[in-house]
């Protein structure tokens, strides 16, 4: 029995369930974590790891909700949505290095956003993708 990522088979144990399961599991878990954090700002890189765990709570979840999706259009509208959480991870897994460790100072000022320019391309290729078949083609 094929099974491709849009179809879901009839066992309660089949492998969509259970990733699917796992997905909002690790996404809850990381919205608590960034809950938690954002209300302790006092320490260096607290901040900027709330935001890395909400982001990543966002792509768990809409990842989860893309693989219940009963159609293709469905699956395309969560998988834009995934990718907001997912576009940033690189820029604020860095900021977050640099805080944690104290050379933040690499990034005072306009390089700030140096860090955020492949991610903010990321997000126009993918929200745009219907005009290009940069992504994925359709």
């Amino acid at each position: 029995m094929q099974m491709d990522i849009y179809t879901h088979s009839t066992g309660i144990f089949s492998f969509n369930y259970i990733l699917i399961a796992l997905l909002i599991l690790s996404g809850a878990l990381m919205l608590m974590l960034a809950i938690h954090a954002f209300g302790r700002p006092r320490q260096n890189g607290t901040r900027t790891f709330a935001w890395l765990c909400l982001s990543i709570s966002i792509y768990a979840a809409f990842y989860a909700m893309g693989l219940i999706s009963d159609s293709l259009g469905q699956a395309l509208v969560w998988n834009k949505i995934e990718y907001i959480g997912i576009a940033g991870l690189p820029a604020l897994i860095l900021i977050f290095i640099l805080q944690f460790t104290g050379s933040d100072k690499i990034l005072r000022g306009y390089r700030i956003f140096l860090p955020w320019i492949i991610p903010f391309i990321t997000l126009a290729l993918k929200f745009t993708e219907s005009y290009h078949p940069f992504m994925y083609q359709q």
